[in-house]
């Protein structure tokens, strides 16, 4: 998730993008199925806010 939504940043391929999440990302790997428990900010080495940056995600790859 977060390579697609870097990706799209970085080189402005959003279209691109969009349609490698929708259609490559099996259920349960794209950013929708975070329960925002927080577990994975806790053991995230850079201290990334990792769910808020998961729905940032959603939002900019699965608009709708």
């Amino acid at each position: 998730v977060f390579e697609l939504y870097n990706d799209a940043h970085m080189y402005g391929n959003l279209a691109r993008q969009q349609m490698a999440y929708r259609d490559f990302l099996a259920d349960g790997e794209r950013a929708d199925s975070c329960t925002a428990c927080g577990e994975c900010v806790e053991k995230c080495p850079q201290g990334i806010a990792v769910p808020e940056w998961l729905e940032r995600a959603q939002a900019f790859l699965a608009p709708c």
